[in-house]
C-alpha cells in the first residue's frame, strides 16, 4: 500500500507522468494497439507540452491552489 502511495505521489509529476504515458504507448505498441498506442503518445506529449507554456501551467496551479489551499 506505501509503495503504490508513492507511485502516485511521483506520478503528479509532469515528466514522470509523461514518460509513464509513452512507456505505456511503447507497450501498446508492441502489442499491436498501435492507433491506441499512438493516440497515447500524442496525449502524453501535449500534456507535456501544454504544461511546459508558462500561462498554462500557472492557470493549472492557480486552480489547485484555489481548490486546495496550503494548511
Amino acid at each position: 500500500m506505501q509503495s503504490l502511495q508513492k507511485i502516485a505521489v511521483v506520478l503528479t509529476y509532469p515528466p514522470a507522468l509523461t514518460l509513464a504515458l509513452l512507456l505505456v504507448a511503447l507497450l501498446l505498441a508492441l502489442l499491436r494497439w498501435r492507433r491506441t498506442g499512438m493516440g497515447v503518445a500524442t496525449l502524453a506529449l501535449a500534456w507535456s507540452a501544454t504544461l511546459s507554456i508558462p500561462l498554462a501551467s500557472d492557470a493549472v496551479r492557480g486552480i489547485l491552489e484555489r481548490r486546495y489551499p496550503s494548511v
